[in-house]
């Protein structure tokens, strides 16, 4: 799916000192994994910010190698400004050896590259400007230092500065202080977590510092909710998330001139349809097949969208582009809408000031209480990819924005069904019939499976999930034309498994083996295995998950022993599996649902807790085994 990547550009500090806009889901993905080779010894930001909303701010970077492969990293340094909104000097820079000595950066060893291009659905930035330094003599136990000063002549958005770091936990931060200053009547927002925070008035001006550090830790599985436990802090000179909502729905719609040719095309998309749900559903199939997903952003343009007519002729854009193209088509049918500013990473954290944690922006249409991502061209309207749902956002009504949540699935919209018939020879030789059935989010899932399936080579995607699952044989797959208008998909797959067992004389098999690392069984929807010291939340998507199976073993064989049934229900997780056998014939059903968390869509480690014992439980029994021996 394409998504708009960021609403606007900052200097990252470090590689793991850096903004949400640019993280990933969770924020800290590899922890740990860069502490042994090198570590931040000092950072200083000091900012001062003026009554006319312009502001000066210098950051220092100490860093440290530990290692020959750390001496590589730390020898080279990239921060990037965008010089319609602000200005930037490097300061000093030099390598510090381990006996002292300075070996200062030479500007010829000060590059700066103009424009930054992208391919795909990655976000160019044409205006924006980098500074890259390369160090010189560096090993292992050496020092490099940089000092930059960044000027901001004017803000993304009227009146609004801002900043917003965390202290991942992919290395050491030995120190990190900040000095922040602003005038004492500007509503300016602070707001810290783990660092300590002392505050100060003198001569008309407010001043923070914050002081503190960070360790390294290990990764956690899916982990979520992030800065629940890290180290950060922001400010914004705008009062509130909801202030934050109305400048930007402001930007966006002063953009939306309903033009002849905008007037035009909503009634040609429109015509002959009287709901309002109707000619949204009209709107948003034009979109989705007439626009491509493009970021390229000038000036201003992390947050504020292109002007129509350039959107209309070029027939792409990003997200705000979408959102302003389909709010303009709604508006000339009559049909109020507004954006909506969200975060698609792993949480549902609510940032406590209106720092720039959103990267993402959809529509909402009051009169239908619906949400839709005009990007995501392969989600049917109506419904949102899982990366939109169970989140707080920031919606820009007509009348101020508000504080709201995207809806969260239920099991029934995130929903796989098997059914399985296995046959094995005394040869160890097996024979699989599958039949898929997926709904909701599932669906979507296995529609872009199926998508990636060249014409005439179903065989060789079988092979392709057969390799996943360590396995070697043949088969085909069938399946009916993927229709995005709906998040319904099937799929059936017969297949041929030479040498399935390595000893089909006495042999253990499950009754329902798994052939793909899709997830389309029980095991793959359960999650990992819980640590008691977790710290993080972790992702926890409601499913449904149903298999039903049959296990034909050799006419000749004695069946040993079969799994025993299993019922669980409790905190959410609901499990139930039978098991019976005729002969040599067993049957069997499974069914495991998740139900939403108190969030939607993670868990808390209370929660977490709670569901340990029920997910251990399905989890031994989805891996329990039928053992029979030959005479």
């Amino acid at each position: 799916m394409n998504y708009c990547q960021k609403l606007q550009p900052f200097v990252q500090i470090t590689a793991v000192l850096c903004t949400l806009l640019a993280s990933n889901p969770s924020p800290a993905q590899g922890f740990g994994r860069l502490a042994s080779q090198f570590q931040i010894t000092q950072i200083v930001h000091h900012e001062d910010i003026a009554a006319d909303y312009t502001s000066k701010s210098t950051v220092m970077l100490e860093r440290q190698a530990l290692s020959d492969q750390g001496a590589v990293v730390v020898g080279k340094y990239n921060v990037s400004f965008n010089p319609d909104l602000e200005s930037m000097e490097i300061v000093e820079a030099y390598t510090e050896k381990v006996d002292g000595q300075k070996i200062p950066v030479l500007p010829h060893q000060i590059n700066e590259q103009k424009g930054f291009l992208a391919p795909g659905t990655q976000t160019s930035w044409p205006g924006m400007n980098t500074f890259q330094i390369t160090f010189a003599q560096v090993q292992n136990g050496d020092k490099t230092r940089v000092l930059y000063r960044k000027s901001t002549r004017r803000p993304a958005l009227p009146q609004w500065l801002n900043h917003f770091d965390y202290l991942g936990n992919a290395i050491d931060i030995l120190s990190y202080k900040v000095q922040l200053s602003a005038p004492i009547e500007m509503p300016l927002e602070l707001s810290s977590q783990g660092l300590k925070q002392q505050v100060s008035i003198e001569n008309g001006r407010k001043h923070w510092l914050l002081e503190g550090s960070s360790s390294s830790t290990s990764d956690e599985p899916q982990m979520a909710n992030g800065l629940k436990r890290l180290p950060y802090w922001m400010y914004s000179t705008l009062p509130s998330r909801l202030a934050l909502g109305d400048a930007f729905t402001q930007a966006t719609r002063q953009k939306m001139v309903i033009t002849p040719d905008i007037q035009t095309l909503a009634n040609q998309i429109t015509k002959g349809l009287n709901q309002d749900f109707d000619k949204a559903q009209a709107i948003a199939r034009w979109i989705a097949k007439e626009m491509r997903y493009v970021a390229i952003f000038v000036g201003a343009g992390g947050f504020i969208p292109n002007d129509l007519p350039h959107i209309l002729k070029n027939r792409y854009g990003d997200c705000k582009d979408h959102t302003l193209l389909m709010m303009s088509l709604l508006k000339a049918v009559n049909i109020d809408s507004a954006p909506a500013l969200i975060n698609t990473a792993n949480a549902d954290w609510v940032p406590p000031v209106a720092a720039a944690v959103y990267n993402h922006v959809l529509v909402y249409i009051p009169s239908l209480q619906l949400f839709y991502d005009p990007t995501a061209s392969q989600i049917p309207f109506g419904r949102l990819p899982w990366s939109d749902s169970a989140k707080p956002v920031v919606v820009g009504l007509s009348n101020g924005s508000q504080d709201m949540h995207t809806p969260a699935f239920d099991a029934k919209d995130n929903r796989v069904q098997i059914r399985s018939i296995w046959r094995l020879d005394a040869q160890g030789h097996a024979q699989a019939d599958l039949k898929v059935d997926t709904w909701g989010e599932a669906a979507t899932t296995m529609q872009n499976q199926l998508s990636q399936i060249p014409a005439g080579l179903s065989g060789a995607a079988v092979q392709h999930f057969l390799r996943q699952a360590g396995l070697k044989g043949k088969g085909f797959v069938q399946y009916p034309p993927v229709q995005r208008q709906t998040q319904e998909q099937s799929f059936s797959t017969q297949i041929e498994l030479p040498h399935f067992l390595a000893t089909p004389e006495a042999a253990s098999v499950n009754p329902h083996p798994m052939i793909s690392s899709l997830p389309m069984y029980v095991l793959n929807n359960i999650g990992p295995q819980l640590d008691k010291d977790r710290r993080f939340d972790m992702l926890c998507t409601p499913i449904s998950v149903e298999e039903s199976f049959e296990l034909h073993l050799p006419k000749d064989a004695q069946v040993l022993s079969i799994p025993k049934d299993t019922v669980q229900n409790q905190s959410g997780i609901t499990y139930r599996s039978s098991y019976s056998h005729e002969g040599t014939s067993i049957v069997g059903q499974r069914h495991f649902e998740r139900a939403p968390s108190a969030s939607g869509h993670i868990c808390t480690v209370a929660e977490l807790e709670k569901r340990r014992d029920a997910l251990e439980a399905v989890r031994k029994d989805v891996r329990s085994t039928v053992l029979f021996k030959l005479p």
